[in-house]
């Protein structure tokens, strides 16, 4: 920073202005009289009164390029707080935006000045919108949901969420948040930590473990998903997929695999965690095999595109 000369920052003729405006009371005076010279000393020679003329134009001409510069910055203030002010409503009462019931005091912020499209809402304080208590800054996610910030841990349905990151439906529904406390759904026991996600569009449920904590027990595949893995579930509760960091193994049909666990009809695609004999060839780890849980026989399989990052 010490090498930096602010001086090249500066345009030449600011720096003289602000000599200027710090010698004011001397030079202001310059201006004038030199200006009524040009101006009125008809009995004076015509190159000294052309001479006044010029030097009381040289002095001038950096604080009218001043001028220039504050009013110009205060018109372009002037009309971004006019096309901010165009973009923005207050709501004088309660009142209905799209399906998001919204309490009097709300900031509406929309995309443009024709109020077709809202890019966020700003809550004068904790409030309870569709029926959940929320504070600061709301904004649309998809069509059917919202990302807000909860005020406190509560209960949104049968969901124990945690204060602050949440995803909801206009119509109360919880569809993201962070687990307040231990959780029971389909069978499976979800902890505290988890991160919750729930798809209105196609009702199936995504949970995402905490790094600390215990392993969840997937009954289905005889084995724990480690922390920090991923549980996907169809609409009905059914196991669609898992994901297990590669820092972790996940132990199934006593094959350590890692990485997307894809399930099927007849058991399950994903990679192996470390070297692992297979039909009497030892396969390297990330060799994508097949898993037949009725019958327990590994094959090497065709990549799935859904392996794929």
């Amino acid at each position: 920073m010490g090498d930096i000369d602010f001086r090249l920052m500066i345009p030449s003729w600011a720096g003289v202005a602000l000599v200027g405006l710090q010698y004011w009371y001397a030079l202001v005076p310059a201006v004038l009289a030199l200006g009524a010279v040009a101006a009125f000393g008809r009995t004076l020679p015509t190159a000294l009164r052309y001479a006044a003329g010029i030097a009381a134009g040289l002095i001038a001409a950096p604080y009218a390029l001043l001028l220039v510069v504050v009013a110009t910055d205060a018109v372009g203030q002037a009309r971004q707080a006019a096309q901010d002010r165009a973009r923005h409503r207050t709501l004088d009462a309660d009142e209905t935006v799209g399906t998001l019931r919204l309490p009097a005091g709300a900031v509406l912020a929309y995309a443009d000045e024709t109020h077709r499209t809202v890019s966020s809402v700003a809550l004068p304080r904790p409030t309870r919108v569709a029926g959940i208590l929320l504070k600061g800054a709301l904004e649309p996610v998809t069509e059917r949901e919202w990302a807000g910030e909860l005020a406190q841990d509560q209960a949104i349905g049968d969901w124990p969420c945690q204060a602050g990151e949440l995803w909801f439906t206009p119509q109360g529904a919880a569809t993201r948040c962070t687990l307040a406390a231990s959780h029971r759904l389909a069978g499976y026991e979800l902890p505290a930590g988890a991160v919750s996600r729930h798809d209105p569009a196609s009702g199936g449920w995504e949970f995402q473990l905490p790094q600390s904590g215990a392993a969840v027990s997937i009954a289905a595949l005889g084995a724990d998903l480690p922390p920090g893995g991923t549980l996907t579930l169809a609409a009905d509760g059914a196991l669609r997929r898992l994901y297990v960091p590669h820092e972790s193994r996940m132990t199934i049909a006593g094959v350590a695999l890692y990485d997307h666990v894809i399930v099927d009809a007849t058991g399950l695609t994903a990679e192996l965690a470390e070297p692992t004999p297979i039909a009497g060839a030892l396969q390297p780890a990330a060799t994508v095999v097949h898993v037949d849980l009725a019958t327990g026989r590994i094959e090497t399989a065709i990549r799935p595109s859904v392996l794929d990052p």
